[in-house]
């Protein structure tokens, strides 16, 4: 069944109320004071707020429903005039609102405007010139700014008035659909109503619904007076979204986010849009491109406390930086484990801290980081074991286990072995060296029994042991510039459900990680941010906006 149009009657005074109201918070809430799920819920409030007119009797259009404008076709720099728009001095809008019936509003990516109040407190006022019940494609040679199609020259209106409809003798909703099937239901031939009283308003929308009815055609379109393409930050936009219909759209609105960033210093909030939907508009932190200046800071916050976990737990719970170099390439998904490390029941990372001189693996390249092990997430992560330095597990019968060809009665479990303490570490690991040395924490056996992985007292032996190194380490020794945290195997092909926290990339290999990042979109349809890792730098995380696959 289609929709009603439910025009209510309210109060004078409430209108009035709620007009004043919304001009005294654009005037004194700045746009940036309010979260983007603040945006979200007015948005969906204006979309259900169905009334005939606003206060003062002014047209519902100031305080109800929302003006978006379709971007798809647009470029990057969305702002910018078409060139029938330029001629015209008239942009096209479609308006929507809960009651008004829509045979599915179809744009994959869009911008908001703000309402009349807030646009009017902000002191970026817009006018409509125009609407016409079905959308029309007006020329760069129609006439009054586009809003007479008929082609000929009408009786002059009100001032900054340019409808049609009322020059014409059409005043009715009625009398509308008649005139349009008369001209072969041609929308290019329609006449247009005042955007200046409520009700032409009301008409428009009456005549749209109920051709919708019939035939399932075109939006309620508005024309609003161009901008000036030259100052973008004067155009008051409330927010981009994407259609959540469409598959991976959001790359599409995070390019055109940027853009309006570089060319204004202010970020438009991204919201996820769902035609038809009865609270149309939601809100993603993540989807955000300047998400990725908070995901770097929490890094680089965690690579710098070196605090025990408040509930007694190891310290990759709570600090530090799981990081795992990975490389990249298109047979395969660079956050899935490695079929080395299914066969050795492992996946090796790199646990970063200031306090404890780690470096990457091998010092470069490409990969993941993860969230603390304390971060809510689908499929948690387990640490098994701890190397003080690289444990060259590939070279062991498993990645917590006893090494292979280097002292093997001397590598495996160091409690098993009787070694706990650091001295007693030393001692052994001079005759070891890194690839024989033992491993703190537990077996996959020993996890698959208990299910529990390294444990504090394991995990602050490995830390107190390679603290007892010196560094940087003598010529040869470069694979004890870092440690290695073993961690236990996950599934094949879930990125969405792991605690992936960013994609990172050293210097030089930025073409990598943006390979990894847009491999992961393309999986998930999901933002992970990119992050440039140089462990001599400090801060040593770094996120920047043009490093972003989305370019």
């Amino acid at each position: 069944m289609g929709r009603e149009l439910r025009l209510i009657k309210w109060c004078p005074r409430d209108l009035l109320r709620w007009v004043v109201v919304a001009i005294a918070v654009a005037w004194t809430v700045p746009s940036f004071a309010l979260s983007g799920g603040d945006i979200a819920t007015l948005l969906n409030r204006r979309y259900q707020l169905v009334s005939q007119s606003c206060g003062m009797e002014k047209p519902a259009w100031h305080c109800s429903g929302l003006l978006v404008q379709d971007l798809t076709a647009s470029e990057e720099q969305f702002w910018k005039l078409t060139a029938a728009d330029a001629a015209l001095q008239s942009v096209g809008f479609t308006y929507l609102r809960e009651d008004v019936q829509n045979s599915g509003f179809s744009a994959r990516v869009g911008m908001v405007l703000a309402d009349w109040p807030t646009a009017i407190g902000a002191g970026h006022p817009y006018s409509v010139r125009c609407i016409y019940p079905l959308t029309a494609s007006p020329q760069a040679n129609d006439r009054d700014h586009g809003c007479n199609l008929t082609r000929k020259a009408l009786p002059p209106q009100e001032p900054e008035d340019d409808s049609s409809c009322a020059a014409l003798g059409i005043t009715t909703a009625d009398q509308w659909i008649s005139a349009y099937l008369a001209s072969e239901s041609n929308p290019n031939t329609q006449c247009s109503f005042s955007a200046d009283a409520k009700d032409p308003l009301i008409q428009s929308m009456l005549a749209h619904n109920q051709l919708q009815a019939r035939q399932k055609t075109g939006d309620l379109q508005f024309l609003i007076a161009a901008w000036d393409p030259s100052k973008p930050s004067d155009i008051p936009i409330e927010a981009l979204f994407y259609n959540v219909s469409f598959e991976k759209q959001l790359v599409n609105i995070q390019r055109r986010q940027r853009a309006y960033f570089k060319a204004t210093a202010k970020w438009l909030p991204i919201l996820r849009f769902q035609s038809g939907a009865r609270l149309p508009f939601g809100f993603d932190e993540t989807d955000q491109m300047d998400y990725g200046n908070q995901v770097v800071k929490r890094i680089n916050t965690r690579f710098f406390d070196a605090k025990p976990c408040s509930n007694g737990k190891a310290d990759f719970w709570c600090t530090g930086v799981l990081i795992r170099v990975t490389g990249y390439g298109s047979g395969f998904h660079s956050w899935n484990p490695s079929p080395n490390s299914i066969a050795l029941k492992g996946v090796s990372f790199s646990y970063v801290r200031y306090d404890l001189k780690t470096q990457l693996g091998w010092l470069k390249g490409v990969g993941t980081i993860v969230k603390e092990g304390n971060s809510p997430t689908a499929y948690p992560l387990t640490v098994l074991c701890m190397y003080p330095t690289d444990g060259d597990t590939w070279d062991r019968v498993e990645k917590c286990g006893q090494s292979k060809t280097h002292t093997p009665n001397m590598s495996g479990s160091c409690r098993a072995l009787g070694v706990t303490t650091v001295s007693v570490w030393s001692q052994r690991y001079a005759t070891t060296s890194w690839p024989g040395q033992c491993f703190m924490g537990v077996t996959k056996a020993e996890f698959d029994k208990t299910g529990q992985g390294i444990d504090q007292r394991d995990f602050q032996f490995s830390s107190d042991a390679r603290l007892s190194l010196t560094f940087p380490r003598p010529a040869g020794h470069t694979v004890e510039e870092w440690n290695e945290a073993v961690v236990d195997v996950w599934p094949q092909n879930i990125p969405d459900k792991l605690p992936l926290e960013a994609i990172f990339y050293t210097t030089g290999q930025l073409s990598g990680g943006r390979f990894v990042q847009n491999d992961y979109f393309m999986q998930t349809g999901r933002f992970i941010p990119l992050i440039n890792a140089e462990m001599t730098r400090s801060p040593p995380f770094m996120y920047q906006i043009d490093d972003q696959f989305s370019q």
